[in-house]
């Protein structure tokens, strides 16, 4: 009887042992080819400039773009991309002052009115270049080609 026991906490124990081991295992392949993000959060997607990267091949690829208009494209990025340099500088101060606003004790509505009223002229500007940039591209394509972006564009950012 107490072999019996003791062979049937074995088996329990190699059941347990050989499930974790599994498990873990499967976990580790799911999180294969993830980063962590810097608060700790797991993600599969591709980050930054390597997503855009990849939306742009993506992009070039349904279209159908030639060499020509790949390399027109990228020469249109690039030169919208050195615009927004100092806009973007000014959209990160302001929304580190934003954040100084919100993690206040209370909340300052005039405080961030008047902030919000002072960047006014530098989000109209990167509007502006926003929307000029698009009609560069878009006029890069052709008439089929332009109509085939309209569909590969997600709904909020088409023009």
């Amino acid at each position: 009887m107490k072999i019996n026991i003791v062979n049937q906490l074995k088996s329990i124990t190699l059941v347990a042992l050989f499930s974790t081991a599994t498990l873990t295992s499967f976990n580790a392949f799911a999180f294969e080819g993830r980063q962590m993000h810097e608060g700790g959060e797991m993600f599969g997607h591709l980050e930054g400039h390597k997503h855009k990267k990849h939306h742009h091949r993506m992009m070039a690829k349904y279209l159908g773009l030639s060499d020509d208009q790949k390399t027109q494209m990228k020469s249109i990025r690039q030169s919208a991309k050195d615009q927004a340099g100092e806009l973007r500088e000014l959209l990160t101060t302001y929304k580190d002052q934003v954040k100084l606003l919100i993690a206040a004790e209370s909340f300052d509505e005039a405080a961030f009115a008047n902030l919000h009223a002072e960047y006014q002229a530098n989000f109209a500007q990167l509007a502006l270049l926003r929307a000029k940039t698009k009609h560069a591209m878009k006029s890069v394509l052709t008439a089929e080609q332009q109509e085939k972006w309209e569909e590969f564009m997600p709904r909020k950012k088409r023009i």
